[in-house]
């Protein structure tokens, strides 16, 4: 199942997400999606998204979004979220995680919304040694 309208596929992929189910998670991205897992690590294509959320499955991690604020001008979306996602290390100790991010959302040719571009870090990303000065 699609998301109609872009806050309905972020809200389907984070209880698709929570419930552990991968495949579907993974159904509310383009083939070529990119998410800015690190500030200077991309993580590019189906391929490499499949792999980075394995690891992170087993962890049960549980994604919240606290806030969402989404502009759509035709067939692209940009939300601004407020999140957090909380899971549990092998060692037994929880982990907490949140911030502001920023998605690109774009209306697919069935109809549905999915994520092409990820950076759940925000604005944090200009303070990466990668971020480009403007002089």
């Amino acid at each position: 199942m699609v998301g109609t309208t872009p806050a309905e596929t972020i809200r389907l992929a984070d209880e698709a997400f929570n419930r552990g189910d991968l495949d579907t998670f993974l159904s509310y991205y383009e083939n070529d999606a990119v998410i800015q897992f690190e500030p200077a690590k991309p993580v590019i294509g189906m391929r490499e998204l499949r792999l980075r959320f394995e690891e992170l499955m087993p962890l049960k991690p549980i994604a919240t979004q606290e806030r969402i604020h989404m502009i759509e001008c035709g067939d692209l979306a940009l939300a601004t979220t407020r999140w957090n996602v909380s899971f549990v290390n092998p060692d037994g100790t929880s982990i907490s995680r949140g911030g502001e991010g920023t998605s690109i959302l774009r209306r697919s040719a069935d109809g549905g919304w999915r994520v092409i571009v990820e950076n759940p870090w925000g604005a944090r990303v200009l303070a990466a040694a990668h971020a480009t000065p403007v002089a």
